[in-house]
């Protein structure tokens, strides 16, 4: 499987030349990209999770049974994130080199 090519037009070229693409490179690069896919899957669960405490989504059960519910999703995250924002924001780095070498002028 690995000596056969596939032939791909490159249609932005003008002089039409051919690329030719290996079948294992291209299974390769698909295992590859499957594996970083279920890699991140906690990572990006998380994310989610994230932008929807930020974002005060309702994210719970949903129907007739709850239609006439008053829904009330705490703001306490989205605070608590805004309020980082503008502690660091207001801070300025204080840098302090020490300068090592003998010569100190």
């Amino acid at each position: 499987m690995a000596d056969k090519t596939i032939k791909v037009s490159k249609r932005s070229s003008p002089t039409k030349s051919l690329l030719t693409l290996d079948d294992q490179l291209i299974s390769d690069a698909k295992d590859h990209a499957q594996q970083m896919k279920s890699d991140d899957g906690k990572r990006d669960q998380m994310f989610d999770e994230i932008d929807q405490m930020y974002l005060m989504t309702w994210s719970g059960k949903s129907g007739k049974n709850w239609s006439k519910s008053d829904i009330k999703v705490s703001p306490d995250a989205r605070n608590a994130a805004l309020g980082a924002t503008r502690l660091l924001v207001a801070t300025d780095p204080i840098f302090n080199v020490v300068n090592s070498s003998s010569k100190q002028e």
